[in-house]
């Protein structure tokens, strides 16, 4: 696995995370005593435009980045539209849209990096634009006589906190503080292929088989690099990626080939030389593990091993996307907390959104409710996930857990 970054190197992220909020703070305190927007006569028009004018930044960016496409360097992967439980799934040209009730967000978008030629430039002038548009709707709204004018600050604010996630690629902070600095080897690692783009599509969506026979279909030529931009190779004699090897990975853990993700990613990043930061890559990694020693698949001392290193490398970059996911529900799980995992798992399944990963919370869930006795309850939780991604493996281990455990009780 790929080293955790010498101290030299951390102070640097979390000043480049400050900044924007920082900046974006004082955008806010010197327009909320802007002459222009009469607050005085506004108590409650100021909070609502402010409120209304970062959502409206967030369309505006997410809209951007879906007109610009392959232009700006990125691809939609997963569409949200509404708020809430979900109500429907759609696939418009292949991308997976979740439909919600509730109409506070419009439309939201999670995308990858493509591979494309000049992408380092696309990158940045599409960042640029994901901020510069609103930011200077903002700017005209604010020092306007119209009744728009209290949505300015919302408008400016949001736009500079998109730079605050600059560790994530693919955000709008990291194409502009991240991807003109990054290594030239860096950016093609990262950047998925049309093969690559549809089997993270079909992932996301819960459709397992899909995924794989999307990596598995015969590679067109690769797109030239940043680095060399006159080469152009056969795909079928490249090197895997990093893209690559993470999205055949997470492809394997899906199908229950567990032993061969945790191989494929602990020693893939070694072999190419390259220490990326990449959050996912090391919870894709604890994930292999944990669910290789639940199904057996591997010595568990190993199966462990390999999850405490994701965990332990997880926790230290970024703490939020490790608490966020089901790895500590599944840790607490396999480590006889059933009752903490269910929390866990509850807690997990409201922040997560994509089909594959909400089912791999509900098998935890269904797991842990299996252990503390609610049959019905694991039952009811099992059939959600299957509902989601029935080709999941995962869903056959926790099926004979809940099936077997009464027997085993009544033994005892």
């Amino acid at each position: 696995m790929t080293q955790p970054p010498a101290p030299s190197t951390t102070r640097r992220p979390g000043r480049m995370r400050a900044f924007p909020v920082l900046l974006g703070v004082g955008v806010a305190v010197v327009t909320a005593n802007s002459p222009g927007l009469d607050h005085g006569n506004g108590t409650v028009a100021f909070p609502l435009g402010l409120f209304g004018g970062a959502l409206l930044a967030l369309q505006l960016q997410t809209l951007i980045g879906l007109a610009l496409g392959r232009l700006g360097g990125t691809a939609p992967v997963l569409l949200m539209v509404g708020a809430g439980r979900r109500v429907a799934v759609r696939r418009p040209r292949g991308v997976p849209l979740l439909i919600r009730p509730i109409p506070l967000v419009p439309l939201l978008a999670w995308e990858a990096v493509t591979a494309v030629d000049g992408l380092r430039l696309r990158l940045f002038l599409g960042g640029l634009l994901r901020v510069a548009v609103p930011a200077g709707l903002g700017v005209g709204l604010m020092w306007s006589g119209t009744p728009l004018r209290c949505l300015g600050p919302g408008l400016i604010l949001a736009s500079l906190l998109l730079l605050s996630a600059a560790r994530t690629p693919g955000t709008t902070g990291w194409m502009l503080l991240r991807a003109p600095f990054a290594d030239a080897a860096l950016l093609p690692q990262l950047a998925v292929g049309a093969r690559e783009l549809a089997a993270q599509r079909a992932l996301t969506g819960g459709r397992i088989a899909e995924a794989r026979a999307a990596l598995e279909r015969a590679p067109a030529a690769s797109h030239p690099t940043d680095s060399d931009p006159a080469v152009s190779v056969s795909a079928d004699d490249a090197p895997a990626t990093l893209a690559q090897v993470r999205l055949r990975a997470a492809v394997d853990v899906a199908s229950g080939r567990y032993a061969e993700a945790v191989e494929a990613l602990r020693g893939a990043p070694e072999g190419r030389g390259l220490a990326p930061h990449v959050p996912g890559e090391e919870l894709l990694l604890a994930r292999a593990g944990l669910l290789a020693a639940e199904a057996g698949a591997m010595p568990r001392e190993d199966a462990l091993a390999a999850a405490a290193i994701g965990t332990a490398l997880a926790g230290e970059r970024n703490p939020r996307l490790l608490a966020g996911s089901d790895i500590l529900a599944t840790q607490a799980l396999l480590g006889g907390r059933a009752a903490d995992a269910a929390t866990l798992a509850r807690s997990a399944l409201r922040r997560m959104s994509d089909l594959l990963t909400r089912a791999y919370c509900l098998c935890t869930l269904a797991a842990a409710q299996a252990v503390t006795g609610d049959q019905p309850g694991a039952r009811a939780s099992l059939e959600q996930a299957r509902a989601l991604a029935p080709e999941l493996a995962r869903i056959a281990t926790v099926e004979r857990l809940i099936t077997e455990l009464p027997l085993v009780r009544d033994r005892v």
